[in-house]
């Protein structure tokens, strides 16, 4: 049984009082670091105008208070990476092992989370939904058994493309960032189908599949090999707690089912991090509501593929 979020923020007050107080801890030593950059600017400018007739001779000036200043932020940001960093990585890390392992359980008391682990590139690519990259990374892990024994993986991945600029220079370009999830359907439904961004090319595919909702054509295109079946799937229920996601969150999102493997992607960036410079309600609202739609939508999907006795 699923909880609202206020109630699970609730449960979870006493956690983020302890991020709370690292936020606050982190302030001060970030505070102190800019003050102490503060004074050695002032304190390097002021020895250089003091000293500049005797040692001073070409350099101009402005090139010598800039050099001072980039030498005092070089400075500042090497003691932020030894002093200020801790307090960061230390608020990250019980974001990671206490606050996110509880919103997932409160969510659904199945859901484990491995934070260094993710999707294997070849999960990505077998989702359909994989475009032009070379280069692929994975962290966040999430799975568990969810509603009708369904097995659901999730994790962020980052898949980019390297390519070569006109001047032969290697450029990195992003390709895809978010959360790719996947779970196993009852059984399987005979059908590749797939849900992407909605484009005025229209790329060679077996059926373009034409929704009566306006707000749907809006965000997006569907194509699948067998219409019927993918219509019987994709009822008004589903299309209609899609297009509410959408708006809601401003998140686009990309489906494919093949066979009785049912795949979501979210671009959504960067997820299931700490943040310490955000809001941390704000932030858990948002990972709690990608979450709760992910599961109830595949929840969906199974009773409209036992409804229609596929």
């Amino acid at each position: 049984m699923y909880q609202d979020f206020e109630n699970i923020y609730g449960n979870l007050i006493e956690y983020i009082k302890q991020l709370g107080a690292e936020r606050e801890i982190f302030k001060t030593k970030l505070i102190r670091t800019l003050i102490l950059v503060g004074i050695l600017v002032v304190v390097l400018i002021a020895i250089f105008l003091l000293y500049k007739d005797s040692y001073v001779e070409k350099m101009q000036e402005l090139e010598i208070i800039l050099a001072i200043v980039g030498v005092a932020f070089a400075i500042a940001f090497i003691v932020s990476i030894f002093h200020v960093g801790k307090s960061a990585q230390k608020y990250n890390k019980i974001f990671k092992t206490v606050i996110l392992p509880n919103l997932l359980f409160n969510i659904d008391k199945n859901l484990t989370y491995t934070p260094k682990n993710g999707l294997s590139k070849e999960v990505y690519d077998q989702s359909g939904l994989a475009i032009n990259y070379n280069q692929y990374s994975s962290e966040d892990y999430i799975s568990g058994y969810i509603a009708d024994n369904a097995l659901l993986e999730m994790s962020e991945i980052n898949a980019e493309e390297i390519q070569t600029n006109e001047k032969g220079q290697p450029v990195v370009v992003n390709s895809f960032n978010g959360i790719l999830a996947v779970a196993t359907l009852k059984k399987s439904v005979n059908n590749n189908i797939k849900i992407v961004k909605n484009s005025f090319w229209k790329g060679k595919r077996e059926a373009n599949i034409r929704i009566a909702s306006i707000q749907f054509e809006k965000y997006f295109d569907m194509y699948a090999d067998n219409k019927v079946n993918a219509m019987q799937i994709f009822t008004t229920d589903v299309i209609e707690e899609i297009i509410g996601f959408v708006q809601e969150m401003k998140i686009h999102l990309e489906i494919s089912i093949i066979d009785n493997k049912f795949y979501i992607a979210f671009k959504t960036g960067q997820m299931y991090e700490g943040g310490i410079t955000q809001n941390t309600k704000e932030l858990l609202s948002k990972y709690y509501v990608v979450t709760y739609f992910m599961i109830s939508l595949i929840k969906r999907i199974n009773k409209a593929i036992e409804d229609a006795e596929l």
